[in-house]
């Protein structure tokens, strides 16, 4: 069970910025942060009625950090659903949607700005300004979910584009009409959805798609159920997934509904002046399909 997150504990411990973003474990009244310098609070404060007071601290720890044309943007029970996520909140974690932090932050902070989460938690709000190209400072006094947040910061690559010569094998056999998963500079089809357009919440319709998510573990599983959900209404998905075969998503959907393909090199992948690789498996979401298999591996 998770601790409560509004008990203070422990001295304040910096970890290193990745590409303008900062995770802290501590509590948000001890974050450090320089006064005026916010464009925008995006979080999640625990919803527990002993957590109330928290409100009042969030208040004045705003009001010192926003910019004057800042805004914050926190989300709330009503009346008798604290109640319900009190009793909801000692078996299970809450994990905001991505897509509302992409929205809010996309609309009232401009690329570059400061964007803050005082209750991290997983740390959605600091994936959706990295995606989104702002700089983030927030903090949780639990220290594992600073390092899930961290995991999540490495593993979010939606702006690394995959190997090209994949790609090419891949285009010949099924032709692709639309990439859901892109960016306008990593596109691999002349239709595509972009991090703002947000694929997940796209119909993609009777078309052949590309489908190079990203890797973070959480939004990832979201992306292969929707692969899942739209070849179930016509579409023909090929995903280029990491070899994580412990997942869930991957017993739960691949091996029971889709077509695997293993690649047999580690694939190179290009993005931010910089270069990785990763073990890959290719799975194929077919419309009527009601069976997994294991198909041909690949090499590319």
């Amino acid at each position: 069970m998770r601790r409560q997150r509004w008990e203070p504990r422990g001295k304040l411990l910096k970890r290193p910025s990745i590409n303008g973003v900062t995770l802290h474990h501590c509590d948000f009244r001890e974050l450090k942060v320089r006064r005026g310098s916010v464009k925008v609070i995006f979080t999640d404060p625990p919803y527990q009625r002993q957590a109330l007071p928290l409100w009042d601290d969030l208040g004045k720890f705003s009001k010192k950090v926003l910019a004057a044309d800042g805004i914050l943007i926190a989300y709330s029970g009503i009346e008798h659903l604290p109640t319900v996520m009190n009793s909801l909140g000692e078996h299970h974690d809450y994990q905001p949607n991505i897509s509302e932090a992409l929205h809010y932050i996309d609309v009232f902070a401009k690329r570059g700005s400061l964007v803050c989460d005082p209750f991290g938690g997983s740390f959605t709000t600091a994936v959706a300004a990295a995606q989104l190209g702002r700089k983030f400072v927030g903090c949780d006094i639990d220290e594992r979910c600073v390092e899930i947040g961290y995991e999540r910061l490495s593993e979010a690559n939606s702006e690394w584009s995959s190997s090209e010569k994949l790609f090419r094998l891949l285009d010949r056999e099924f032709h692709f009409t639309l990439d859901v998963a892109a960016s306008e500079e990593n596109a691999k089809c002349q239709r595509y959805f972009t991090i703002k357009d947000n694929g997940l919440r796209k119909r993609w319709g009777k078309h052949t798609c590309f489908c190079n998510c990203p890797y973070d573990k959480i939004e990832l599983a979201k992306w292969v159920r929707k692969a899942f959900n739209e070849s179930k209404k016509g579409a023909t998905v090929v995903m280029l997934l990491p070899s994580r075969t412990h997942a869930e998503w991957f017993h739960k959907y691949c091996v029971a509904s889709a077509e695997l393909r293993f690649v047999k090199n580690w694939l190179p992948f290009k993005g931010r002046g910089k270069t990785t690789t990763q073990s890959c498996l290719i799975a194929i979401f077919r419309p009527g399909q009601k069976q997994g298999f294991l198909g041909p591996s690949i090499k590319a």
